[in-house]
């Protein structure tokens, strides 16, 4: 199983995802040869009993030469920012499962408010 975190910024909660590159191919899949995009399904998970709350289809997308500087394309990806009511300075945990699936979990940070 792959683990990874993120204390989201501005751009995060207010555009796009920006994703570092090594969680590509670790956590996120790459594009098909020749695509510069890929769709995959997160599942948001409780923290006190591991249950799936909901899915979430999410659109990772690269540059096609150069330097990938992948991101979770607006449209998705804001759609989960709205429904779960993450912020700037929240941390996500984002994790791939041995059987492929990714989860996503939550840490809100009450103190910043």
């Amino acid at each position: 199983m792959a683990f990874l975190q993120k204390k989201l910024n501005k751009t995060d909660t207010t555009e796009k995802l920006t994703v570092p590159s090594e969680w590509l191919g670790n956590i996120f899949p790459y594009p098909a040869r020749g695509q510069d995009k890929v769709q995959f399904e997160v599942s948001l998970i409780s923290l006190s009993d591991k249950s799936t709350i909901k899915s979430y289809p999410l659109v990772l997308s690269t540059r096609s030469t150069g330097y990938l500087k992948p991101v979770l394309q607006s449209k998705e990806w804001l759609k989960f920012v709205r429904e779960t009511g993450v912020k700037m300075g929240d941390t996500i945990h984002i994790r791939k499962l041995d059987d492929g699936q990714i989860q996503v979990v939550i840490e809100y940070d009450f103190d910043k408010e």
